[in-house]
């Protein structure tokens, strides 16, 4: 019967490609996409208590093959469930980084089982953390050597969309589905009633994800007729999309390169409304038309909303993709996720690795710009063109107008914080000072995980001014210990430096700096109230800032820094990288060079 059904499945797919009309794919596409969500939107949504009595565990296999992890929201009700069944359940880690990205991390060996997840998304106080917690729970499992991978849930974030809603139009379940079996690797889901599984099935090429409940050509495919479109004849069409958070930096390109490079395009305003539980709304325009077109769009991810933004890039790129578009670009400055690159302990995920998964195999990115990853080898996880801008050059001729200006020592040594940064503050001072200029580094020991001491200031830094060169400036616990070592050795000034400015927020546990922060503060004319938080929690920006030892703050505008903790702006130098991205745009448009732009050696 099911070989009957699926030659029939074939025959009709075969038709519709040959020989149907656009109105025809589109029907059919309609058709096999949605059937999910209908089929989902029959049955009433299940509480987790409901839905783990619907679950067999046998059906995966026995006791000692198959074994259970469970979010801390699930975690008690999945061991009182099946704690007399045999089934182990194995504890994770979750946690979140201070400045919003997530982390996990399974504790005990999982080699060779079954692997049954159980998240319930009801209890989410934020759909998009929960999501991509679950994303790099499942990447864990894979490369720990799980044989399968399944997630059981009561509900899925954007499954039950309004059918007379943008989300409903653009498939925005279906990018959902696309995270967790692309980009994350999962092998089978159960939401409610509905079972979707991974088949390797030669009928479809492009997307292999359908429900073992239902004939084979019943796929949830979305994107695989948007290959077949008719490209729009003529000159190159340009869109630009841009995020919430960076709709003035997009603005600020858009013009100068109307400008500076005679590009025109149209800005596209997709309208991402927040909605409850950080649900992204995208409010449908049916006037949009990208079919054909190549669509740039900018985003950053800001502290404490990482995952939020890189939801709004990965919908953005989701709708391009449907739209048609045949091109799209992603301009994201600070990219996230990007110190969590390779496994620093086993069973744990390469969240930068997922995150390139998500946006270009889930959600259709064509090619990427950023500027200074934290890793540079993150280069290698896909395989499409992947643009490493360095922003070095803005520190060299921001530090040049403070050389010329009287505001900095015409002679000093260029530092690295640890030595992992020694090669890029080396090429930075011979950037800014020639080929005779003077470098050193800091020398750290770690005697536990997330926890740092200076060992050894190697270079000469006695009665000289220092410039302390990073590529992020997160905590500014290590920028703090270097600028104490620093000055433990005779240094004079020391100007900070910095590519992407995160400032998260960080506890104080020393009684001295929380000190020198009070007295700083009230020196400012700032109410204490509005700057510390219970515990002694202040933003690393004003760390860095009440430092008596720390002359100067420069750092680029990857990120957004919000304009209440910037309260020295004497101190304080922002360097706007609109102009770089302006430059890199318009030479990809035009099909020039960036050698000069990216980062080599």
């Amino acid at each position: 019967m099911v070989s009957s059904i699926e030659n029939y499945g074939k025959r009709v797919l075969g038709s519709l490609l040959i020989k149907g009309g656009q109105g025809v794919r589109k029907a059919f596409n309609r058709l096999t996409t949605y059937w999910l969500i209908n089929e989902y939107a029959k049955q009433a949504p299940y509480a987790m208590p409901e839905m783990l009595k619907r679950v067999s565990l046998t059906f995966w296999g026995r006791p000692g093959n198959v074994v259970l992890i469970a979010g801390p929201e699930s975690e008690d009700l999945v061991r009182n469930k099946f704690s007399n069944h045999n089934y182990r359940l194995i504890p994770a880690e979750f946690k979140s980084f201070r400045n919003g990205e997530s982390y996990v991390r399974i504790q005990e060996t999982i080699r060779k089982k079954t692997v049954v997840i159980f998240r319930d998304f009801t209890q989410a106080s934020n759909f998009n953390n929960h999501l991509i917690e679950t994303c790099l729970l499942i990447d864990a499992a894979k490369r720990a050597d799980a044989q399968e991978v399944v997630l059981v849930t009561p509900y899925l974030p954007y499954i039950d969309e309004k059918k007379d809603s943008g989300n409903y139009a653009i498939d925005f379940f279906k990018l959902v589905l696309n995270l967790l079996f692309k980009a994350a690797g999962l092998d089978e889901l159960r939401v409610g009633n509905l079972t979707i599984n991974r088949q390797t099935n030669g009928l479809f090429l492009f997307d292999k994800i359908f429900s073992r409940n239902v004939a084979p050509f019943m796929i949830a495919h979305g994107e695989n007729l948007s290959m077949l479109r008719e490209k729009t004849p003529g000159p190159k069409d340009l869109v630009f999309m841009s995020g919430n958070n960076v709709a003035d930096l997009a603005r600020a390109v858009i013009k100068q390169l109307e400008t500076r490079y005679d590009v025109c395009g149209e800005k596209l305003d997709l309208h991402l409304m927040v909605g409850e539980k950080h649900r992204l709304i995208y409010a449908q325009n049916q006037n949009e038309n990208l079919n054909g077109k190549s669509v740039y769009i900018f985003q950053t991810c800001d502290t404490n909303r990482i995952n939020d933004d890189l939801m709004e890039a990965l919908i953005m790129a989701y709708t391009a993709k449907k739209k048609g578009a045949k091109e799209i670009v992603l301009v994201m400055p600070y990219l996230p996720y990007g110190r969590q690159e390779r496994k620093a302990h086993t069973r744990e995920p390469i969240s930068a690795k997922f995150v390139l998964n998500a946006l270009t195999e889930a959600a259709g990115v064509t090619h990427v710009i950023t500027l200074d990853p934290h890793a540079p080898a993150t280069q290698g996880f896909v395989d499409i063109p992947f643009q490493f801008i360095t922003a070095r050059h803005l520190i060299v001729e921001g530090v040049r107008k403070m050389m010329e200006s009287g505001e900095w020592a015409k002679d000093f040594v260029v530092v690295a914080p640890d030595v992992g940064r020694g090669k890029a503050a080396r090429k930075l001072g011979v950037e800014i000072l020639g080929p005779d200029s003077t470098w050193g580094e800091i020398d750290k020991d770690r005697p536990y995980a997330g926890e740092a001491k200076v060992a050894a200031v190697i270079g000469k830094v006695k009665g000289r001014d220092v410039l302390l060169f990073d590529d992020i400036g997160d905590s500014a616990g290590t920028l703090i210990n270097a600028v104490g070592a620093l000055r433990s050795k005779g240094a004079k000034r020391i100007m900070v430096a910095l590519i992407h400015g995160v400032f998260s927020d960080v506890k104080i546990d020393s009684p001295e700096e929380r000190d020198i922060i009070l007295r700083y503060l009230k020196a400012k004319g700032k109410r204490v109230g509005d700057y510390v938080k219970e515990g002694f929690v202040v933003n690393a920006l004003l760390r860095l800032q009440a430092n008596p030892y720390v002359h100067k703050i420069v750092f680029t505008d990857s990120l957004n820094v919000p304009e209440k903790n910037i309260i020295d702006h004497q101190k304080i130098v922002k360097l706007s990288i609109a102009d770089l991205l302006v430059t890199v745009c318009g030479r990809i448009i035009r099909g020039e060079s960036l050698q000069n732009y990216q980062s080599e050696g």
